[in-house]
């Protein structure tokens, strides 16, 4: 399976939504809780200099019609997109700048053919390019496919620190008090 690794694009933003949307299900989360949208993705990121990046991994959609092309010569193959990573960048006091790995998701049917390892490879180049000192990430307690994933590709379980976080409504009770 021929994969390719891109970024994403503004014309993406539907289909990188729909794709969080399944990353949702597989949390095992309502769908409810997916308060963006795809015109919040090209405005918050997908636009230049924006908050976040995306890599996108695409396979074709039939492996028989690869690399055909049209009567101009161009490459009339359809793609699909079949994973995506969200990062962006952040700041550690100690160590410098860091990429903070938001998102990596594989569609199912497609895992388990080295797409999520190409795309954490992509991130990697991408760190070391732009002189980060490391890539952050979180990870769900029980998911545990993906942190058998991420330890086999080589990335140490920091157990001593844990995620705290304010959510909209607590940070409205927290500075009126």
């Amino acid at each position: 399976m021929k994969v390719e690794l891109r970024e994403a694009k503004p014309s993406d933003a539907e289909c990188i939504h729909e794709l969080i949307k399944e990353l949702c299900t597989y949390e095992k989360v309502s769908l409810s809780e997916v308060q963006t949208t795809p015109e919040d993705l090209i405005n918050d990121g997908l636009k230049n200099n924006g908050a976040f990046k995306c890599l996108l991994a695409e396979v074709s959609t039939d492996p028989l019609v690869e690399d055909k092309n049209d009567e101009a010569g161009n490459d009339a193959t359809e793609k699909r997109v079949v994973g995506y990573a969200l990062y962006y960048f952040g700041y550690s006091t100690w160590k410098g700048k860091l990429m903070y790995l938001e998102d990596l998701y594989v569609k199912r049917e497609y895992r388990g053919n080295g797409i999520g390892t190409g795309l954490f490879k992509r991130l990697g180049e991408i760190a070391l390019d732009t002189k980060c000192c490391r890539i952050a990430f979180v990870c769900l307690d029980w998911n545990e496919p993906s942190k058998e994933f991420y330890t086999r590709i080589g990335a140490d379980e920091q157990p001593e620190w844990r995620l705290f976080q304010f959510t909209n409504e607590r940070i409205k009770s927290f500075i009126s008090q």
